[in-house]
């Protein structure tokens, strides 16, 4: 979305860097895997639809990477939807590698980041509210808990800590306070 920080826009770029180094690799954009191909117990290649023409296609392979997201989209509230753009972490991969014969384990270990906006719609990523735009982390009382930047695992725990002594917001959680911010609402 214009306006907006994706995070892993970075790793995108340098990734497309690097593969046009390698004049042997397809890059297939507007795609997506709907099952992977088997034979003798070894993925062999997909089954690709194109999305912005219909079409269905074989890719074939000696060796397949699945990097497909995460499944964080089966919980109700999830940072895996980042800026509202669903589709990016509904457990496809899971279920393809299932269907292929992976053996899936630890399944219960789903990472996604602990805060979320309220409002649910509300488009944004907490941590860049704070880190891009000048947005400080405040519990209740109007008092800023942890001075930025920090690790995700650091702020989720100082903010679970406000909560625990009473300092959270009516609905649990802290405030984002862009007040301060240097930027415009627009810009935000």
């Amino acid at each position: 979305p214009r306006g907006h920080l994706i995070p892993g826009l970075g790793y995108m770029e340098a990734l497309k860097k690097e593969i046009s180094r390698h004049p042997t690799i397809t890059v297939f954009e507007d795609v997506l895997t709907t099952r992977l191909i088997t034979s003798d117990n070894r993925v062999t290649g997909a089954f690709v639809l194109n999305i912005r023409k219909g079409d269905c296609f074989v890719v074939e392979a000696k060796a397949t990477i699945l990097a497909t997201g995460g499944l964080g989209e089966i919980y109700p509230h999830s940072t895996n939807a980042p800026f509202g753009m669903h589709g990016h972490a509904t457990g496809m991969g899971y279920a393809m590698a299932y269907h292929a014969g992976a053996a899936l384990i630890d399944m219960e270990m789903v990472q996604f980041t602990g805060n979320q906006l309220y409002p649910p719609w509300l488009l944004g990523n907490p941590e860049l509210l704070c880190t891009m735009c000048g947005g400080k982390y405040i519990n209740a009382l109007g008092d800023e808990f942890i001075q930025q930047p920090q690790p995700r695992d650091v702020i989720q725990r100082s903010a679970y800590k406000e909560i625990k002594a009473g300092r959270g917001t009516g609905r649990g959680g802290v405030f984002i306070d862009l007040r301060r911010s240097p930027l415009t609402s627009e810009q935000i």
